[in-house]
């Protein structure tokens, strides 16, 4: 017979603390989350979320790179350098809209300035995927013949994605609307030295 050793994992319990999270977030922002009101609605306990994240910016970053995950295989394909980076625009209007992100991400941002290990994950499995998945959209213009070589990856995706967080951190700044996918497409274009009209 076999030795039992501590509790069993009980899945159901990272389900609910999913879901708390997702609906608190959507409606409430991270800076009003807390431990104490996640296990209460989620009908566990403070150990049971402690053994799992190390903190609150842990589990939002669990529910983040779960709901939205980077899919590189996700080809934004339609032959057209203009149309490619409108398609991964307009993909980027609909995330950042969500209400999760939209009221979530800000906070969360926010927290990961002093959160050193945390904020290194967000960057490799959030923004580094989808830098990359920038990179592959423009590589097959370059094939194509509708720009040049020698651009610079990075600042494409900040000039695509920085404006989009901006407005999710300052929203009087402007809307997350059609308007500003137009706009960050006809600034990556001209710095990429596209010449038809987009």
């Amino acid at each position: 017979m076999a030795e039992f050793r501590g509790r069993p994992y009980d899945s159901e319990i990272d389900k609910r603390l999913f879901e708390v999270t997702k609906s608190m977030l959507a409606s409430d922002g991270f800076e009003n989350l807390s431990v104490s009101q996640i296990v209460i609605e989620s009908g566990t306990t403070r150990s049971a979320f402690y053994r799992r994240y190390k903190d609150l910016s842990a589990l939002v970053l669990a529910v983040l790179l779960h709901e939205f995950p980077t899919d590189l295989t996700k080809e934004f394909d339609t032959g057209s350098l203009p149309d490619d980076l409108r398609a991964i625009q307009e993909d980027q209007l609909d995330f950042f809209t969500t209400p999760l992100v939209y009221r979530g991400l800000s906070g969360f941002l926010a927290q990961l300035r002093s959160e050193d290990s945390q904020r290194q994950q967000f960057a490799e499995y959030f923004l580094h995927l989808r830098r990359e998945a920038t990179r592959l959209i423009i590589d097959r213009a370059v094939e194509r013949g509708e720009i040049k070589n020698g651009y610079d990856p990075d600042l494409i995706c900040d000039i695509i994605t920085g404006p989009f967080i901006f407005r999710t951190i300052l929203p009087e700044t402007g809307p997350l609307d059609t308007t500003l996918v137009n706009g960050t497409v006809k600034a990556a274009l001209g710095v990429l030295g596209y010449q038809r009209d987009a």
